[in-house]
């Protein structure tokens, strides 16, 4: 109970103050903390959100409970790779924009408090998934979270900043919903 409490928390410094925010994880953050009191119970509560919402809408039956959570659990994973990926990705442009090698473990926490808003509107999209369009919209918000943290984690000097900004961005966008298509497709192939 206590890291949804601390995800909470940091969700919403994330959404309010990101530049605050930033500056906390620079001096605070462990890569370990930062699974166990962000990524994991956020990605948890998108697969809950996925379960909720379907119960909501399909009614409470054996066929869609169980249908509910094997959504969940595809979707979780599917966060959960695409944030891998995204270190990997994110490691190879941030060297390359700062000209020197970076710690992997502080790529992997600006990463994973880079998907705020992401997993906060999956959140939402999970329960009510007519908010599929408002969200991709609100998603852009990432790139105000993803510029102030590359200013408080990298120094990236302002004339690179929109265009790492914007990069990392479109990463952060894109790998959730390529790595659950991959996913669905290989799991339709595969059954």
């Amino acid at each position: 109970m206590n890291h949804c409490k601390r995800a909470y928390e940091t969700t919403i410094q994330m959404l309010l103050h990101p530049a605050e925010g930033w500056n906390s994880i620079r001096h605070n953050a462990t890569i370990g903390g930062m699974l166990s009191e962000f990524l994991y119970p956020m990605t948890m509560l998108c697969g809950t959100a996925v379960v909720l919402g379907r119960l909501i809408r399909g009614g409470i039956s054996f066929a869609t409970i169980y249908d509910s959570l094997i959504d969940a659990a595809m979707y979780s994973f599917s966060l959960l790779a695409a944030y891998h990926f995204a270190i990997v990705a994110i490691k190879f442009l941030t060297e390359r924009q700062t000209k020197e090698s970076v710690d992997k473990e502080a790529v992997a926490i600006f990463t994973g408090y880079s998907m705020t808003v992401i997993l906060a509107l999956e959140i939402c999209v999970g329960l009510f998934p007519i908010l599929r369009l408002p969200a991709l919209v609100a998603q852009f918000y990432t790139l105000k979270i993803v510029r102030d943290g590359a200013v408080a984690i990298w120094g990236i000097e302002k004339e690179q900043l929109f265009a790492y900004a914007v990069t990392v961005t479109i990463i952060l966008i894109a790998l959730p919903v390529a790595t659950s298509r991959i996913l669905n497709y290989l799991t339709l192939t595969l059954s």
